[in-house]
């Protein structure tokens, strides 16, 4: 089963795998727009999608593994 609290994607392992997916398919989505828009503009959407949707539940992901970590990471980075 999963479940959505808060923006935060939950699964019976607590292994935030659909989260991680959630992220990229949505950072994906804003480097779509991103021909679009003036940087100023890009570059505010896309700190905004980094707080909103993955700096907020830090305290969440204490314990979990490395492997999820890092693609977090590969997240993070990709954005930048």
């Amino acid at each position: 089963a999963i479940i959505h609290n808060l923006g935060v994607i939950f699964d019976n392992n607590l292994s935030f795998e659909k989260h991680t997916k959630t992220a990229f398919f949505n950072l994906k989505n804003i480097a779509r727009l991103h021909p679009f828009l003036p940087f100023s503009a890009a570059e505010t959407v896309i700190c905004d999608f980094m707080i909103s949707r993955l700096d907020y539940c830090n305290s969440i992901l204490y314990g979990t593994s490395s492997k999820v970590l890092n693609k977090l990471q590969y997240v993070q980075n990709s954005a930048a």
